[in-house]
């Protein structure tokens, strides 16, 4: 949310001094203006190799008064992620492994 301090004119629109601005995340996500296809699920859309104007994508608002919990949200995202996925540590097995006759013996009968 912001306001305006002054009269302006955007895009051909008067907007009066001391008005309230909402910007929403949901509908400049749906606008084909920013993103080819917005209604439909295209991952790939936010990634870095793309081009799109840098307002396009607000999740935690912009400018200094953006979301102050940011960076605890990026943080427990990676945290939980990391957490989510077992770890693997692969090592270098140099041994040659010998073969083994073995016999198997059942101690039952039908």
């Amino acid at each position: 949310m912001r306001w305006t301090e002054k009269k302006n004119v955007i895009e051909g629109i008067d907007i009066p001094a001391n008005t309230t601005l909402f910007f929403s995340t949901y509908l400049m996500g749906r606008m084909e203006r920013y993103f080819k296809n917005a209604l439909t699920f295209d991952p790939d859309r936010f990634s870095k190799d793309k081009s799109r104007p840098y307002f396009s994508y607000f999740p935690f608002s912009l400018g200094p008064r953006s979301c102050i919990g940011q960076l605890f949200a990026q943080v427990s995202k990676i945290i939980a992620l990391r957490m989510s996925t077992p770890i693997l540590v692969f090592v270098p097995f140099k041994r040659e492994v010998e073969n083994l006759r073995m016999l198997l013996i059942h101690s039952f009968s039908l």
